[in-house]
């Protein structure tokens, strides 16, 4: 991280000196438009045109590293246009729907917005955020180097409401000097019984424990395992579960169930006070390994340390199962609030343009939000990717080409879908409930939520 600071101040001053020549000739800046596509900070601020002074609000969810970069980008970007400031808010992931529930409440959200995939529906529909096809139309964002799949996981009902910072996806990450030191491998495709014996092996051998997807993963693991047998989680209407055989859910609890009672395995309580990758039993070495999205490894490498090294697979499935159900998903979208006066949702759109296009950004940001959707920025970067990084870029790549297609867009309601999940969850985990009857009690749940919601 040091030598992205240096090189982030080394950006900044140089930046400023930039603008200083050419305000003594008589030039401009502005952040009514971004750099274009791969073009450099100088470049952007050479182009540019004067607007008023806007200080734009900035909010994400994430851990320290993310918070280092991503301030130095928009201080970067206020170097280029000094009539931009940003007033700057993070928080771990548990709390950033109240944060953002908080902000709409009092009808100051935030210009710029961080916005989880499944939850860009939800954010749309309520109004949340903005449409931002008239930026593009008008080339303050410049999408013509970027995936068309990516861009599309941003629209509603054909309008565009935010955009990706990178493509992840769902993995498991494990300390792989421990397993070597153990002789031990585990395969880029494990199943439920090659993870389990595993974990044994490592809890025998050292104490160490295994550890399960007992928070939000897991809903994607259920939802994984759905796909893996065959179907979608919802039908194509999205009025009802995509699927009517309870026994595929039963199994994914009793595997649950069955965890919950092993010595080991981590106990589920463990997981309470865990905000961030940062806190994950495998940082402290109560765990071999950890079920997350693959960008964030960067945070937990940075967190374990440079003596140990980090591996990365696909989660578990079962053997038996009909297709890998493993799929790259656009991370970390970000959209414009919905807030702001229109002086403020351009300059949060030119400045939205610079953290997707801008190259010199992006040499800082790197891979921590995932993999970049921009061809030439990936291109451009990919010489100052650290090994975990590389790692992350390797698997999503992997995926691309060995996992399922990207599922549709969860509904505006999948939000109380997974909270019924959670809750039915947390009873089969301490032993308040059978799986046979958890299941039962969910797809019930789940497909009255969808049916209320229709239409």
């Amino acid at each position: 991280m040091k030598h992205v600071l240096k090189n982030t101040i080394s950006l900044i001053l140089a930046a400023i000196f930039l603008v200083l020549l050419l305000a003594a000739c008589g030039g401009t800046s502005s952040a009514s438009t971004g750099s274009a596509s791969g073009a450099s900070s100088q470049e952007a601020a050479s182009t540019s045109t004067q607007v008023q002074e806007v200080t734009l609000g900035y909010t994400w969810w994430g851990n320290q590293v993310r918070a280092e970069r991503t301030t130095a980008v928009t201080e970067m970007y206020t170097a280029l246009h000094p009539e931009v400031t940003f007033a700057l808010e993070y928080c771990d992931g548990g709390s950033y729907n109240d944060l953002i529930t908080t902000r709409a409440a009092g009808g100051d959200l935030p210009d710029l917005i961080q916005v989880d995939y499944d939850a860009v529906p939800r954010y749309a529909d309520k109004g949340l955020l903005i449409p931002l096809d008239e930026y593009v139309e008008a080339g303050i964002i410049d999408l013509s180097k970027c995936d068309a799949n990516t861009i599309a996981a941003g629209t509603v009902d054909g309008s565009l409401y935010a955009l990706s910072m990178g493509n992840n996806a769902r993995c498991m990450f494990y300390d792989a000097s421990l397993l070597q030191e153990l002789g031990l491998t585990i395969s880029m495709e494990p199943t439920w019984e090659e993870f389990k014996e595993i974990g044994q092996k490592v809890y025998e051998a050292t104490g160490i424990k295994t550890s399960y997807c007992w928070q939000i993963t897991y809903a994607e693991t259920l939802r994984n395992t759905i796909r893996g047998a065959g179907y979608e989680f919802y039908n194509e209407e999205q009025t009802a579960l995509g699927f009517d055989d309870p026994t595929i859910i039963e199994r994914a609890y009793q595997e649950l169930a069955e965890a919950g009672a092993a010595e080991w395995v981590v106990d589920p309580s463990e997981y309470a006070g865990i905000t961030g990758s940062e806190l994950e039993p495998i940082v402290a070495s109560k765990a071999w390994n950890a079920f997350l999205t693959s960008n964030m490894g960067v945070g937990l490498q940075s967190a374990m340390g440079e003596d140990r090294t980090l591996g990365i697979c696909m989660q578990p499935t079962f053997s038996d199962k009909s297709r890998q159900p493993c799929y790259v998903q656009p991370s970390q979208l970000t959209g414009l609030g919905s807030s702001g006066t229109d002086a403020e949702k351009k300059a949060a759109a030119a400045a939205l343009n610079y953290i997707i296009n801008d190259i010199d950004a992006n040499k800082v940001l790197l891979n921590e939000r995932g993999v970049s959707m921009n061809s030439e920025v990936c291109e451009a970067i990919a010489n100052d990717l650290d090994e975990v990084s590389q790692k992350i870029s390797d698997y999503v790549t992997y995926v691309a080409e060995h996992g399922a297609p990207a599922p549709a867009l969860e509904p505006a309601c999948s939000s109380e879908i997974f909270e019924l999940e959670k809750n039915i969850r947390q009873k089969v985990l301490f032993g308040a409930e059978t799986p046979e009857d958890a299941a039962a009690e969910f797809m019930q749940g789940a497909n009255k939520i969808l049916a209320e919601n229709a239409g």
